[in-house]
C-alpha cells in the first residue's frame, strides 16, 4: 500500500519530474515513524543548538574521558557507567546524522569537524592521564575492547536507536539515551589512549577498529531514524546526494563487518578449543591423580597448527605430581587438539589440618583409591575385600582385590587393566602389583557356598599365618598367591596333558617335566575363580628367593608346608618356585 503522499505523476511530463516524484516517494516509504512539521522544526533546533559548542561541552568531553580512563585501569564496571552518563558524544554523532539525512552541507562540515576535534581530544586526554598514572596494567575491561567482534556492532545499533528515538519521545529520558549510545564510544575512545600511553600498538588498534565501528554504525542508524522520522531534502539533486552519502556509509559498514565476523568465528572456536581441552585434562586428572582439581583453563596464542594451553591445579600435598603425568598430557592433548600443544600447569599443594594419629599411610592411600576407582570403573561387580601390603620383596606394594565379576568378561578385563595404570600412574615410582581373585557371587540361601566362602577366607588367613611364623632365614617370599580351581566335573581327575589353556597369573612351558597347570584329558578349560560346589582343590603359588642359608633351610620349611596343606578338607596343592640370590633379578 503506497504512502498517503505519494506522488503520481503524468505519463507526459517531463522526465526529472518523474525522477523526483519518484525521489519523494522513497523517502515517503521511509518514513514509518512520521513526526508532524511543527517536532520537525523542534527537532531540527535542538540538534543545531547541542551542535554549537562551548567551555562546558569540552569541559563534559574531558571529565567523561577521565572518568572512564580511571574505571578502566581500576577495572571498576560502575565508574565506567558513570562516565557514561555525560555523554558528550552524543551531540556531534546527532548532527552529523541530521545533516546527512537533510542534505545540510554546510552543517554536516561542521558537525564533522567538530566529530574530529573531539576524537583526537578524548585520545589524548587518556593517553595523558594513563601516562602520569603509576599503574600500568591491562585490566579486563581493557582487554575487553581491544578486540571487536560482531556482537560488539549489535551493540552499537541497538544503543543508537534508543539514543535517536529519544528525539522524538520525550518519555525516553535523554541521559539514558546517552548512556546507551556513550556505551560504545566513550570506553573505547579510552582504551585507545591508555593501549598508545603503554605503546600496545596492536591493542591500540584493536580498540580504535571497535570506535571506528560504533560511530558509523550509530551514524547509520541515525540517518535512518532521520529518515522515519520524516526528514527528506526536498530537492532533486539534494536527495541524490542524501542517497549517495547513504550508500557510503553503508559500504563502509559492510566492509567493517567482514572482520568482525571472522573475529566472532575465531572466539567461537577459541571457546571450543579451551572447552575440549578442559574436559580432556579434567578427565586424565581424575584418573590419574587422586583428589587433584583443575581451578582454570586458559589458551595463550593458537594458530591452525599450534596452541598454548595455561592452567592451574591444585594436588594433596602427599599426593606425588610426575613430569612425565604432564608429558603423557601433552602427547594425548595433542591428538584431541588435532594440534601441537605448549602446555603449561601451574600446581599448587593444598595441604589439611590432621593431628598424628590421623595421618595416612601410603598402602591406605591406595587401598582408597582403589576401592573408589572399582565402584566407577567396574560398576556392574562388587568388591568383597581391598588389601594393599608390602611386598617381601624390594620396597614394593602387592594389591590383594577380591571381587565378584559381573557383566561381560572382556569388559572387565579391560576395566581391571584401566584401573591397574590408573593406581600405578598416581604412585609411581611406588612398583605396585596386583592380586585379583575373582569370586562367583554367593546366594544368601545356599548353606554350600556359604561354607566353601567361610573355608577359603579361613585358608587364605591361615596361610598368611603360616608365612609369618614358618619363613625360613634367608627366604624372602615374593608374589605369594592363592586362588582356587574346579573342573567341569567335580569327580574328573586331572592330568598332564599340555600347558595351554593357562590361568593368567601362571606360566608353564611346553614339556616341562613338571608343570605348574594340569589339564585334563578331554581338554575342558580349568578355570581359575570359580567358587561353587564345584570346587576341587585349592592352588598356592609364590617365589622363594632363598640366599645358601636359605636353601639349607628349604627342607624343613618345605615339611612344614606339607603339614598346612594337611588341615584342609579340600586337596590343597602348594607350588613353591626357588631363585636364588645369585640370579635374582634387580
Amino acid at each position: 500500500m503506497p504512502p498517503k503522499n505519494s506522488q503520481h505523476v503524468p505519463e507526459s511530463a517531463p522526465k526529472g519530474a518523474k525522477i523526483e516524484a519518484e525521489m519523494n516517494n522513497i523517502f515517503d516509504h521511509l518514513a514509518v515513524l512520521k513526526i508532524p512539521n511543527i517536532d520537525k522544526k523542534a527537532v531540527s533546533k535542538k540538534v543545531i543548538a547541542d551542535a554549537e559548542t562551548g567551555l562546558l561541552y569540552w569541559a563534559e568531553l574531558v571529565l567523561s574521558v577521565l572518568i572512564a580512563t580511571f574505571g578502566l585501569l581500576q577495572n571498576s564496571a560502575a565508574v565506567i557507567i558513570g562516565a557514561m552518563i555525560i555523554a558528550p558524544l552524543l551531540r556531534p554523532i546527532q548532527a552529523t546524522s541530521f545533516a546527512i539525512a537533510s542534505s545540510h552541507s554546510a552543517f554536516l562540515g561542521t558537525s564533522i569537524r567538530l566529530m574530529i576535534r573531539s576524537i583526537l581530544v578524548g585520545v589524548g586526554v587518556a593517553w595523558l592521564a594513563a601516562y602520569l598514572i603509576p599503574i600500568k596494567i591491562e585490566t579486563t575491561e581493557i582487554l575487553s575492547r581491544t578486540a571487536p567482534n560482531l556482537l560488539d556492532l549489535f551493540i552499537a545499533i541497538a544503543s543508537g536507536a534508543i539514543a535517536f528515538l529519544a528525539l522524538k519521545y520525550t518519555r525516553l529520558s535523554s541521559s539514558v539515551a546517552g548512556v546507551a549510545m556513550a556505551s560504545a564510544l566513550v570506553p573505547p575512545l579510552a582504551v585507545v589512549g591508555i593501549e598508545l600511553s603503554f605503546l600496545n600498538f596492536t591493542e591500540a588498534w584493536g580498540a580504535m577498529l571497535l570506535f571506528i565501528t560504533n560511530i558509523f554504525a550509530i551514524l547509520m542508524v541515525g540517518v535512518g531514524m532521520f529518515f522515519a522520522f520524516g526528514f527528506s531534502p526536498h530537492q532533486l539533486h539534494d536527495q541524490e546526494k542524501t542517497l549517495r552519502n547513504t550508500g557510503v556509509l553503508l559500504i563502509i559498514m559492510i566492509f567493517l563487518t567482514i572482520p568482525l565476523a571472522t573475529s566472532l568465528l575465531r572466539i567461537s572456536d577459541r571457546i571450543a578449543l579451551q572447552n575440549k581441552a578442559t574436559e580432556h585434562i579434567n578427565a586424565n586428572i581424575s584418573l590419574q591423580i587422586p583428589g587433584a582439581t583443575l581451578r582454570d583453563i586458559t589458551l595463550g596464542e593458537m594458530t591452525d597448527d599450534a596452541v598454548q594451553v595455561r592452567g592451574t591445579m591444585s594436588v594433596p600435598e602427599e599426593i606425588p605430581f610426575f613430569v612425565e603425568f604432564q608429558e603423557r598430557l601433552v602427547e594425548s592433548l595433542q591428538q584431541t587438539l588435532e594440534r601441537k600443544v605448549d602446555l603449561e600447569l601451574e600446581i599448587i599443594r593444598t595441604a589439611k589440618m590432621v593431628s598424628a594419629s590421623d595421618e595416612v599411610s601410603v598402602d591406605q592411600q591406595i587401598r582408597a583409591m582403589i576401592t573408589e576407582k572399582f565402584l566407577t570403573m567396574l560398576p556392574e561387580s562388587t568388591l568383597i575385600s581391598t588389601l594393599v601390603e608390602p611386598s617381601a620383596v624390594s620396597d614394593s606394594l602387592l594389591a590383594k582385590i577380591e571381587y565378584a565379576a559381573a557383566g561381560d568378561k572382556k569388559s572387565t578385563e579391560d576395566a581391571r587393566k584401566m584401573l591397574e595404570e590408573t593406581v600405578k600412574n598416581a604412585y609411581s615410582p611406588q612398583e605396585i602389583s596386583f592380586f585379583w581373585l575373582e569370586v562367583q557371587p554367593l546366594a544368601v540361601t545356599s548353606a554350600e557356598k556359604k561354607a566353601e566362602e567361610a573355608l577359603r577366607k579361613k585358608m587364605e588367613l591361615e596361610w598368611e599365618n603360616f608365612l609369618y611364623w614358618h619363613q625360613p632365614l634367608g627366604v624372602e617370599i615374593a608374589d605369594s598367591r592363592v586362588t582356587w580351581r574346579a573342573t567341569d566335573e567335580a569327580d574328573m581327575p586331572l592330568e598332564l596333558v599340555q600347558c595351554d589353556p593357562l590361568p593368567e597369573f601362571l606360566t608353564c612351558e611346553e614339556g616341562d617335566e613338571n608343570p605348574k597347570i594340569k589339564h585334563n584329558p578331554n581338554k575342558k578349560t580349568i578355570k581359575s575363580y570359580t567358587l561353587s560346589e564345584r570346587v576341587s582343590e585349592y592352588l598356592i603359588t609364590f617365589d622363594a628367593y632363598a640366599s645358601e642359608v636359605g636353601q639349607e633351610n628349604l627342607p624343613i620349611f618345605e615339611a612344614a608346608i606339607d603339614g598346612f596343606q594337611s588341615q584342609f578338607e579340600k586337596n590343597i596343592r602348594v607350588r613353591m618356585r626357588v631363585i636364588p640370590y645369585e640370579i635374582r633379578g634387580d
